[in-house]
Formats: C-alpha cells, sequence, structure tokens
C-alpha cells in the first residue's frame, strides 16, 4: 500500500497557509504563532521542520518550557509524519539520549527545554522553535536568550508559537511580541500568524467550552486571541455575584479566617440550595484572636445563630501564629469554641490556585457575596497584579485580606485541583477537577469523551 501523504492530514486555511509559505520562503526571519489549542499550530511547524530537514543540512532546535513537554509534543508527531509519507527514507534514526533526529542530507532536529539553553549557545542554528511561548520564563525566547547570537552565522530563523495566555509566566512578552510582529511592513523579516478553533473543532464542542470555560480563557484557548488582564486579579467577580439581603438558617455557618492583626478580616458564610454566599463579615483593626472570637459571639447572637454549627477554616499558618502572647490562633478558637470544628490544613494552597477557585465558583454561579461584606467587596473588585507580573500587588495594607480568607474556604469546599493531561493532548497542560469530579478549566480543559458528553472531534480531509 502506497503512503500518504502528511500533508493531508492538516486542512490549510488561510493563516496555516501563510505561515508555511512565509517559513518555507526564507525572507521572513522573526515569526510569531498565536493559535487557538488543538488547532494545528505544532503539527503546522513539525511539518515544515521535517521538510526542511529532509532537504537541507540545517541545524534544528525546537524546544519547550521543559523537555517532558516537548517530547510529548513533538515526538509523536514527527513518528506519525515519518511512518506516513516518503520523509523516512531521508532520515537515519532518532537517538533517545541527544533526543535528536538525524537525517541523510546532514541535518539534524533536537528536541530541548528553556531550562538548559545554554547548552545549546554554541551551535550554529538555521532554525530555533520555541512552542509554548506562554509558558515559557522570561529570558528564554530566542530573541532574548544567547541563542540570539547562535543565529548570526546562519542568519536563522526563530519561530515563537503558542495559546495566548494572559495569566502566565510568559505571556505578556509573547503577546508584545506578535503584535510588534503583526504590525511590521510586509517586505520585513517579521511576521505574526493565528488562528481560532472554528472550522478545526466541532461547533458542539465549541458551544460546550464556551458554556463551561471563563470567558477569557474561552478566547484565548478557542480564539486564539490575546486577552487583556488589565490587573483584575478575581475577574470573575461582576455585579450579578452581588446579592442583598440573605440571612442564616440553622445550618453550619463557615467562618474563614485571614491572620493579619490590622486589618484582621473574618468572612461568615453559609451554602445554601448548593451555593456558598459570604453572608457577614469581621472586619476589625489593631486587634488580636482573642478580641475576634468575642465579637464573633456577640454577631452570631445578633444573627440568632448563637446554636448554629460552627466550622471555621482558612489560613494554615494560624496553627503556629501567635497573635497573642501565650497560644496560637487556632488553640485560641478551639478555646473559645470548644463544640466548633476546626479545618485548618498543614499547608496553604498556592496562590493561583486558591484564586483559580474563586474565579471558578464564581463563574459558575456557586458563589455570592451579600451587599452588607463591604470589604470583601472592595477586595475583590480592587486587587490586582503587580504591573507585567502575576505577583499580588499588596501595597495596600486594607486590601487583600477578606478575599484571602474567602479564598481559603472555597479552595477547602469547592476547590480546583490539578491533575494529569489528556494523553491526546499536547502542550503544557494544567488539568483541574472541581471537587464533584467535574473538569473545569484555569489554564486548560480536560479533553476527552470520558470526561465530557460532548463529542470533540477535528476536521480531517479525507
Amino acid at each position: 500500500m502506497a503512503k500518504t501523504s502528511t500533508m493531508a492530514q492538516l486542512i490549510y486555511h488561510k493563516e496555516q497557509q501563510l505561515l508555511k509559505e512565509a517559513i518555507f520562503g526564507g525572507k521572513k526571519k522573526r515569526i510569531a504563532v498565536a493559535a487557538a489549542r488543538r488547532c494545528g499550530k505544532s503539527e503546522m511547524l513539525a511539518l515544515t521542520m521535517a521538510n526542511i530537514a529532509a532537504h537541507s543540512s540545517s541545524n534544528i532546535l525546537i524546544y519547550a518550557p521543559t523537555l517532558q513537554q516537548v517530547k510529548h509534543i513533538y515526538r509523536p508527531k514527527f513518528e506519525r509524519i515519518f511512518a506516513n509519507s516518503g520523509l523516512s527514507i531521508l532520515l537515519k534514526g532518532y537517538s533517545k539520549t541527544e533526543n535528536e533526529y538525524t537525517f541523510r542530507s546532514g541535518a539534524r532536529i533536537l528536541l530541548g527545554s528553556a531550562e538548559n539553553l545554554e547548552r545549546r549557545e554554541g551551535v550554529d542554528w538555521h532554525y530555533i522553535v520555541c512552542d509554548e511561548a506562554s509558558d515559557t520564563p522570561p529570558g528564554k525566547l530566542p530573541i532574548d536568550s544567547g541563542l540570539l547570537p547562535a543565529m548570526a552565522r546562519t542568519d536563522g530563523v526563530a519561530i515563537i508559537a503558542g495559546v495566548p495566555k494572559a495569566v502566565s509566566c510568559g505571556g505578556a512578552r509573547f503577546k508584545d511580541l506578535y503584535n510588534e510582529w503583526k504590525e511590521e511592513p510586509e517586505d520585513s523579516i517579521y511576521a505574526a500568524f493565528g488562528w481560532s478553533a472554528d472550522g478545526l473543532v466541532s461547533p458542539e464542542y465549541i458551544e460546550h467550552a464556551r458554556a463551561t470555560m471563563l470567558p477569557r480563557e474561552f478566547k484565548e484557548h478557542f480564539g486564539g486571541v490575546f486577552t487583556e488582564l488589565q490587573g483584575e486579579v478575581y475577574y470573575a467577580f461582576t455585579e450579578k455575584s452581588i446579592v442583598h439581603n440573605t440571612d442564616f438558617n440553622d445550618d453550619v455557618i463557615y467562618v474563614a479566617t485571614d491572620w493579619n492583626v490590622n486589618p484582621m478580616a473574618w468572612v461568615l458564610c453559609q451554602e445554601q440550595d448548593g451555593k456558598m454566599f459570604a453572608m457577614d463579615q469581621l472586619y476589625i483593626r489593631n486587634t488580636n484572636t482573642y478580641e475576634c472570637c468575642g465579637l464573633l459571639k456577640k454577631r452570631l447572637a445578633q444573627w440568632g445563630a448563637a446554636g448554629n454549627p460552627l466550622i471555621f477554616l482558612g489560613d494554615a499558618t494560624g496553627a503556629a501564629r501567635k497573635t497573642s502572647a501565650v497560644a496560637s490562633d487556632i488553640h485560641i478558637i478551639r478555646q473559645q469554641f470548644p463544640d466548633a470544628t476546626l479545618r485548618y490544613p498543614k499547608a496553604n494552597p498556592s496562590v493561583d490556585i486558591r484564586i483559580a477557585s474563586v474565579n471558578n465558583a464564581l463563574h459558575r454561579n456557586r458563589l455570592y457575596i451579600d451587599g452588607r461584606c463591604e470589604e470583601l467587596i472592595k477586595d475583590l473588585e480592587s486587587t490586582s497584579y503587580k504591573p507585567g507580573t502575576l505577583q499580588i500587588d499588596a501595597r495596600n495594607p486594607d486590601r487583600i485580606h477578606s478575599a484571602d480568607a474567602l479564598g481559603y474556604l472555597v479552595y477547602a469546599k469547592m476547590p480546583i485541583q490539578r491533575d494529569n493531561p489528556a494523553p491526546d493532548f499536547d502542550g503544557r497542560i494544567h488539568v483541574y477537577k472541581t471537587a464533584d469530579g467535574r473538569p473545569q478549566t484555569a489554564d486548560d480543559v480536560k479533553i476527552g469523551k470520558k470526561h465530557h458528553s460532548a463529542p470533540f472531534t477535528f476536521a480531517t480531509k479525507r
């Protein structure tokens, strides 16, 4: 049976065709590719690099943030390409030790990682491809690292590619380069290409993703477009998240605690009809845990909820931290509320997972904030990242503490947790599951029929 051309496995729309022509044309030396997830970006790059290597003596480096990642993305693609095309007769072999394909033409394709780029600076590279650029650490893109001089004698081509991401270590730099190169004149050495999932992923699955993903992440992963983070940490918080005149019933009241002293912020929540409501809060300056416990008793009495079961959750440091001279914060709570349940973890969740849990709960309409929680609302509206970073801007001492307290509770009750990536999903995948076992997105959605009821298919050419 004759082997079929690998070219037939991709559907070329305009942008993909232009990308192929730019790479083969030789005039474009700096190329950015921002495309929707699983829509042919890496497949196209693998195919073009395989064809170039088979018919030249080029040195080609393809790398991602980690070696495991680049092998996960490109090894299966190259194996398919060489198995289903005439290129196989031009391939000498693959070294598992060096992670390198060698060709009869004298060319080679090396798979590497951003973690050890300095080891690759002594080679004259003709092509350097950085995939998953949004997750590539600062200073590790081809034009930002020691790899740039390594292309000087060859007049090499640098390609940066990935899914656009606002919340990632390299997303801002990737976005800047993409936008800059896209505006360059047509006769320059710069070019930028991008495409969405439309026509490449089934409409049913796109609609399913639109309904379940956060709007910003849907635009990135399925629209293939860069979004504006605008510094907002809790971007899923809107006016629709605010309710009024909620009231405690006889069920459990959750007390979410943050141990900052000035102010100390505790949030009182209750689960009703499958949703979590932040109904009231304590926000006290220059205080300690003893005083907060006393005020909490008074506040519960005002609500007529002094007899309600209580569950305290919050910052894990309370087991060791002392806002008094004689006892830890958690020990004080145990003394003041002997019938309460204390659920403090041994270690806190990472900040990004805690924030993602809150945004996920808000987006899925599982978390609401009563208007009387004024300080909490201010936190959710104003907490921002430091410019150009993913670090929380904590310069205002009045802010972030109420939102932190709420985040510990939300993570405990409806967490987003990292799971293993779906085996057929390329790139750096962070898959998350909620407490009830459903996959949810913070960076990516886990794909596959066994995880979703909606079909997931790619358009193919027969």
